[in-house]
């Protein structure tokens, strides 16, 4: 498979994934409301569209290079909320979903 971005260099740093097969359902890992977010507290994420195939994994990484599971959990249907405690001094974070079979 060849792929090519035309908008490559705008923005100047872009990130990609690629899987191969078909995918049963899209996750959607996003920032929960929990009224005012403040720096010093718990991040909240959410994660949609679960189906109960398989156990639930979170994972974080500051780089996108290195890859941490910071969250297991049983299978799981409908959303899952997550709150995790993360150090003031990391200054970016970035975190990606799997429900394993």
């Amino acid at each position: 498979m060849q792929f090519t971005d035309d908008g490559a260099g705008s923005p100047p740093a872009r990130f990609y994934r690629a899987t191969e097969g078909a995918l049963p359902g899209a996750l959607r890992l996003e920032i929960a409301p929990l009224g005012s977010l403040a720096s010093s507290g718990p991040f909240p994420l959410r994660l949609m569209g679960l189906t109960a195939d398989g156990p639930v994994v979170i994972y974080a990484s500051s780089n996108l290079a290195d890859w941490q599971a910071v969250f297991t959990n049983p299978p799981t249907i409908g959303p899952l909320q997550y709150l995790e405690d993360i150090p003031a001094v990391q200054p970016q974070r970035f975190y990606r979903a799997y429900e394993t079979r």
